[in-house]
């Protein structure tokens, strides 16, 4: 970013009028020039959004875990199997300096309570989550899935 002083002063006076902002810039490209002003917050479009995600967790879920007996040895693996999975499908979104969590909890179905508690400070304005319970046909699984999109400043 370089601003253009007119005035009737010496070139060595004008140069010393530059702010200490663009003295501590890097030069940028051509293409960069041409776009917008650098910001701190994604575009509206570039945002995560907790809906789409959501349906993302719900594919993944449903293509894994539908049709599955609850089995407590191979439940770990399924876990980190759909984790993986979510995480991909996030990276293909695309979403510039994001970060992602994603955590999978698997429980055999018995009818017994659970309660989950997740604490965050963030940004609300760019940070979000999205959460989807799943139980599949047979009754025999509960799946709960949260996945976090942080923005990475």
């Amino acid at each position: 970013m370089s601003y253009e002083v007119q005035s009737t002063l010496p070139e060595k006076v004008q140069s010393s009028v530059m702010t200490e902002y663009e003295r501590r810039a890097p030069v940028m490209g051509e293409q960069e020039r041409r776009g917008s002003e650098p910001s701190l917050r994604p575009a509206f479009f570039q945002k995560f959004r907790p809906p789409l995600v959501k349906t993302i967790i719900q594919q993944v879920v449903s293509e894994r875990l539908n049709q599955a007996i609850y089995d407590k040895d191979q439940a770990p693996g399924w876990a980190h199997e759909i984790a993986e999975e979510i995480k991909k499908k996030l990276l293909e979104m695309e979403l510039n300096r994001y970060k992602y969590i994603v955590n999978v909890t698997i429980m055999e179905n018995k009818g017994a309570g659970a309660r989950m508690q997740v604490n965050c400070l963030w940004d609300s304005d760019t940070d979000n989550l999205a959460q989807e319970t799943f139980r599949n046909v047979n009754g025999t699984i509960i799946c709960v899935v949260m996945a976090f999109g942080v923005y990475f400043y």
